[in-house]
């Protein structure tokens, strides 16, 4: 597992010299938190790169919004990747901990303690990572995909120790494919009845990595110390009145 931390750096870091960078933009209302311009407009981007792909999608067109903004996107952490300061693509990392508001795939007859009851997720952080996109340019770019991917683990693995990507079955295949290039255990719950109607009842397979398995245990016990070198973090506000959001987040 060692072997793979080693070479996912390294990509990252041939990445970094080839023009393409990796940001991570928490956005929230909180106090500390100030409105970057900068990052108002990365994150313009990153939006209207997600609603690009939902249409060109046909499997993703017209559900989760068609990648539109909602509120979650507004107290959410958005890693981005670019090349040459343009956004190609992100995806965005939801915590749940037990001060804060379900996850996104949660609701009220639903929440990802149900699937895993012997684990006490009611006293712990956990994420969902949601709205991963890449241009269409770019996913022939094995190694760009591949490094956005690993920055996302990299915040996830600071913070949660289960996180959960629901995705329609031809995404999961792909995540899974992506996790084992990167020496992750990611496994899909089958046989779940994973639907939301906010979601337009299309059914889902649900992804899990257990932080304290594989290469995220390496990182979380080591803290991963050169982690802030790969990718630049911001804290900011941004205001959710630019956007139409849904009445039902």
């Amino acid at each position: 597992m060692r072997k793979h931390i080693q070479r996912n750096e390294n990509m990252i870091t041939t990445l970094n010299q080839a023009g393409y960078s990796f940001r991570l933009i928490n956005v929230s209302n909180e106090s500390g938190f100030h409105d970057h311009p900068n990052d108002s407009g990365l994150l313009r981007q990153y939006f209207d790169l997600r609603r690009k792909s939902y249409e060109e999608d046909k499997a993703m067109h017209g559900h989760f919004n068609e990648g539109k903004p909602d509120c979650y996107d507004f107290m959410s952490s958005h890693m981005l990747g670019l090349k040459d300061g343009t956004v190609i693509g992100g995806g965005r990392l939801t915590f749940s901990t037990p001060e804060r508001m379900p996850l996104p795939s949660e609701a009220p007859k639903f929440k990802f303690s149900y699937i895993y009851p012997e684990v006490d997720l009611h006293n712990l952080s956990y994420g969902e990572i949601h709205r991963f996109v890449v241009a269409s340019k770019y996913r022939n770019v094995s190694f760009f995909t591949l490094g956005l991917f690993w920055c996302i683990v990299l915040e996830l693995a600071k913070y949660s120790t289960y996180w959960f990507a629901p995705s329609i079955p031809v995404k999961a295949r792909l995540y899974r494919r992506i996790a084992r290039k990167l020496g992750l255990d990611l496994f899909i719950c089958k046989g779940l009845a994973f639907v939301r109607e906010k979601y337009s009842n299309i059914e889902l397979d649900l992804m899990v990595v257990n932080s304290e398995q594989g290469a995220t245990k390496l990182l979380k016990e080591s803290k991963y110390p050169h982690c802030n070198n790969l990718y630049s973090v911001t804290n900011t506000s941004v205001s959710q009145s630019l956007y139409e959001l849904p009445d039902v987040c």
